[in-house]
């Protein structure tokens, strides 16, 4: 890790002279302890703290890690001294910030990077704030993955697969139907040890069911329905779920129906599937999607 760099002048005063060959000591602010310095760049060459390695103009240079309060750099030359406070090092002030915030948004879904934002040193905390809205932007940009989208056209239900760790999924309807009127439609969730059909909470419209979320009682032969559920993750440790929807058919009259629900699993979410409560129905129209997150 390249260290940062502090270059200054000795000088004694009265009078104001250089101070050749001056003795230069440097303390960390933070426990007074004395600090480790190098003459190079790489931190390779130690510097004996304190020790006399003011050139004969006064000047001198040493590196030395960037730290929270600075360091104090106490110089002595015979029987004169002075102690400059809280001298800051570090490379911060070698980087465009308008370049070094491009590049540290570009790579924030790198483990790096990730790990930078939890930072507490001074260097990343200035960056972060600076750019605080646009990395959590950059971040959270592709957050919401869609699953490939199913025909409703065969079969009486369509399964979708979850991944691990999902805590947001939408189930979307586009003019679907199924081929038989008066049928409960409902979402039922699995899990490692299949699709789960009791232990529901759930209504619609006044209507309730245990099976499943209810999610839709169908009025009519041929009714098209569009609209989503969407089902949250209350509780990760006892795999709850909860449900919300909003759909709408206007074939035969139906309107806007809503449905809310509950569901503890008995272990993590893999698949949800879209199917009617005797299971018979056929689907015969339009298509459904799924988005995670």
């Amino acid at each position: 890790m390249a260290l940062g760099v502090f270059n200054s002048a000795a000088f004694t005063n009265p009078p104001i002279a250089a101070a050749g060959g001056a003795t230069i000591e440097v303390r960390r602010e933070s426990d007074s302890a004395l600090a480790s310095i190098f003459s190079d760049r790489a931190g390779t060459a130690a510097i004996t703290n304190p020790s006399a390695f003011a050139d004969s103009n006064g000047r001198f240079t040493f590196y030395a890690a960037g730290l929270d309060g600075g360091y104090s750099v106490k110089v002595t030359s015979g029987a004169f001294n002075y102690t400059l406070r809280y001298q800051r090092t570090g490379t911060a002030g070698e980087f465009d910030a308008s370049a070094f915030g491009a590049a540290f948004i570009a790579s924030a879904d790198d483990a790096a990077a990730r790990t930078a934002l939890g930072s507490t040193t001074v260097g990343d905390a200035v960056f972060i704030a600076a750019s605080q809205a646009a990395a959590r932007t950059a971040i959270g940009a592709s957050s919401i993955t869609l699953a490939a989208q199913q025909a409703a056209t065969s079969g009486t239900s369509k399964d979708f697969t979850v991944p691990a760790g999902v805590k947001r999924v939408t189930i979307m309807f586009d003019s679907v139907s199924f081929d038989t009127a008066s049928t409960k439609w409902l979402i039922r969730l699995g899990d490692a040890g299949g699709i789960e059909t009791s232990g529901y909470g759930s209504a619609c419209e006044g209507v309730t069911d245990n099976t499943g979320f209810h999610i839709l009682t169908s009025t009519s032969f041929g009714d098209q329905v569009s609209g989503s559920v969407t089902l949250n993750l209350m509780d990760a440790a006892t795999f709850s779920w909860v449900s919300a929807g909003v759909l709408y058919g206007g074939d035969s009259g139906i309107t806007v129906t809503q449905s809310a629900g509950g569901k503890k699993l008995s272990a993590e979410l893999t698949t949800v599937r879209v199917t009617t409560l005797a299971g018979t129905a056929v689907f015969d129209a339009g298509f459904l999607g799924l988005s995670y997150e």
